[in-house]
């Protein structure tokens, strides 16, 4: 069933060829993500900001081990926003409607050894709510700008 994860401020989107959205919300359309995915497929401005995206969404892959979603996610720099940030996030499956955040850390990141230190004893103290599955025929497909990058392939495209 297609749908995305709430957790009660952002939305994740698992898509079957292994792509994952993280990130997107909809604050416009106060959570309103059928009213939003339906813009998506009408407002080409819209649709764009959600496959490039700014810093938000985050596009990237995801596998699954065991019961844990391991996602590693990139943003897409801006000429205003240059800074490259890649994440690792891991979710635990509470059930087949329900993940929670377990764990995230940056893959490479701008930000100095010492933030880096605090970011990990802040995390380690900080409870993340469930994300609960939502069904939505209407999500938008995958295609993103990180799927357009040669060096996202394995072997080139």
């Amino acid at each position: 069933m297609d749908g995305y994860f709430f957790d009660g401020n952002t939305g994740i989107m698992f898509y079957r060829d292994g792509t994952v959205v993280n990130q997107f919300d909809a604050f416009v359309y106060d959570h309103k993500f059928e009213s939003y995915f339906d813009k998506l497929k009408t407002d080409p401005k819209e649709k764009t900001i959600f496959e490039y995206g700014s810093g938000n969404p985050y596009w990237g892959v995801f596998l699954i081990k065991s019961d844990t979603i391991i996602v590693d996610e990139i943003n897409h720099p801006t000429p205003l926003d240059a800074l490259w940030m890649a994440w690792e996030i891991k979710y635990k499956i509470i059930d087949k409607n329900t993940i929670r955040k377990i764990d995230e850390e940056p893959l490479w990141t701008m930000t100095p050894a010492w933030e880096y230190v605090e970011f990990k004893k802040s995390m380690a103290k900080k409870h993340f709510p469930d994300a609960h599955f939502v069904p939505a025929p209407n999500r938008p497909d995958s295609i993103n700008w990180l799927k357009k990058e040669r060096w996202f392939w394995c072997k080139g495209k």
